[in-house]
């Protein structure tokens, strides 16, 4: 007899002892809630782009509660509120204070790797001239956040937080003789994603709200320049080697998003024997090992040497995700999937016509549209047919590379 039972169903997660529940938790997109020992112990966490409130109960009686809104930290204690604390003053004195490094102006980067990449690779300079900023200083909070800085800006002084997330109403504070700027803000990327849902199709596009946020124009862009390291490329090219990857003859394959809903492991697996029937050995990037394909090759790759890689590669067949346009630069062909946006309520959700409009590769500046191909996943039927016209548009791609 199993005296302890663990037990989940869709998003709510019980564990009992001899019938008796000990624990129960219910996730959802924006929150999450615990009962412990029945309603003993109760805790909730909600999350928005902008707002967070945690509360704590016992035997369904408020003890504590904090809640962020309008920049603001609210404490409550017993119902009543005990303090406020306007979140510059917080993370000035949780995080800036503690920084030996002289700066000026702060620029906190807080989102995915498609906006970071954007950000460096096209607008830092221009924004930086712009802001008079002499001696800026970058809060990193994610490990790619560096990667992709070294890449465009490898002079940058910068501090590590890990995944630090500010759910902050404005775009730029001033607090203690510093100019901090959000990149990008919780507020702003909401705008983008309800732009994209509400707007016509076709008028709203991620970067044009990335240059209303920063007060910038195209004529701000500079055209990408990687700086690849000695380093980085004796690096990735032991780890070609003890891949034994065929390097004048190997596609990109990458099936994994934070953004995009996955398509199934059959789809990859598919398209990965096509490639190899043509004779193409695959490099497989991938963080989690229940996407391995057997007979593909993959390392362990920081964003250089993925880049560097790129640059060798016949092309990249990926599900959209920041990489797709992180390689733009290196000019290969570059087929892109697009599935709907995962874990977004129905306020914000959109189709995948509207999200291949607002986050269309096309419309990025620098680009040899003649190597893009973008597939609304949502307009086949079958798996079978959406690899279909993947191979097919591969074939279309690297043939044009092969008449030029």
């Amino acid at each position: 007899m199993n005296i302890f039972k663990n037990k989940k169903v869709g998003n709510i997660r019980t564990v009992s002892f001899l019938g008796i529940q000990l624990y129960k938790t219910e996730d959802s997109i924006n929150q999450r809630v615990q009962h412990i020992l029945g309603n003993l112990i109760y805790t909730k966490r909600l999350r928005t782009g902008i707002k967070e409130k945690k509360i704590f109960k016992i035997l369904n009686f408020p003890i504590s509660k904090r809640v962020l809104e309008n920049d603001t930290y609210q404490y409550y204690f017993l119902n009543k509120l005990v303090k406020r604390v306007l979140l510059p003053e917080h993370f000035y004195n949780c995080y800036l204070k503690k920084i030996k490094i002289k700066f000026d102006d702060v620029y906190i980067l807080q989102c995915n790797s498609g906006e970071i990449y954007l950000f460096f690779a096209y607008i830092v300079k221009s924004l930086l001239q712009k802001k008079s900023s002499k001696n800026p200083l970058f809060i990193a909070t994610q490990a790619y956040h560096i990667d992709i800085m070294k890449m465009y800006f490898p002079n940058a002084k910068y501090v590590y937080l890990k995944d630090l997330r500010l759910k902050t109403q404005s775009n730029q504070w001033y607090y203690n003789g510093h100019k901090i700027y959000m990149i990008f803000s919780g507020i702003h990327l909401e705008h983008v994603e309800l732009d994209v849902k509400n707007k016509e199709i076709g008028t709203v596009h991620y970067l044009k709200n990335i240059m209303n946020t920063l007060d910038l124009t195209p004529d701000d862009f500079t055209e990408p320049n990687a700086i690849i390291s000695l380093n980085t490329k004796n690096s990735l090219s032991n780890k070609i080697n003890n891949m034994q990857l065929k390097i004048n003859k190997f596609v990109i394959l990458a099936p994994e998003a934070k953004t995009c809903i996955e398509l199934p492991f059959g789809f990859w697996n598919n398209i990965a024997l096509e490639l190899s029937k043509k004779g193409f050995d695959i490099f497989l990037n991938i963080t989690d090992k229940k996407n391995l394909i057997t007979n593909c090759k993959t390392d362990k790759l920081d964003f250089a040497e993925l880049y560097c890689l790129a640059q060798k590669a016949k092309a990249i067949i990926s599900l959209r995700s920041g990489l797709s346009e992180f390689v733009l630069p290196t000019n290969i062909p570059n087929i892109a999937i697009y599935t709907k946006f995962r874990d977004r309520n129905p306020d914000v959700a959109f189709s995948v016509e509207r999200g291949i409009a607002g986050f269309s590769m096309l419309k990025m500046p620098f680009i040899n549209e003649d190597k893009i191909i973008e597939i609304n996943a949502d307009k086949y039927k079958t798996l079978d047919e959406l690899k279909e016209v993947t191979i097919k548009s591969f074939e279309s791609l690297t043939n044009i590379e092969e008449n030029l």
